[in-house]
């Protein structure tokens, strides 16, 4: 079964959580622009929690996640 792949680092990082639960902050890529950081708030107020999403671009030009943190 094919890995799901994503236009944007940003689609990625939300796959999973309901929208009123994840908030992109930023997305920082690496010097070739290959690879992606998106760092995302999580949960609801007053209660957020930052979540960490590494993506990678393919030869196609589509993002996957690669692993994630806190």
């Amino acid at each position: 079964m094919a890995e799901a792949t994503f236009a944007t680092p940003e689609e990625v990082a939300v796959v999973g959580f309901p929208p009123q639960y994840a908030s992109v902050q930023r997305v920082t890529y690496s010097h070739d622009g290959n690879c992606a950081k998106v760092a995302l708030l999580t949960n609801e107020e007053p209660y957020l929690y930052p979540y960490y999403v590494y993506c990678e671009r393919d030869e196609n030009g589509r993002w996957s996640e690669t692993h994630s943190s806190n």
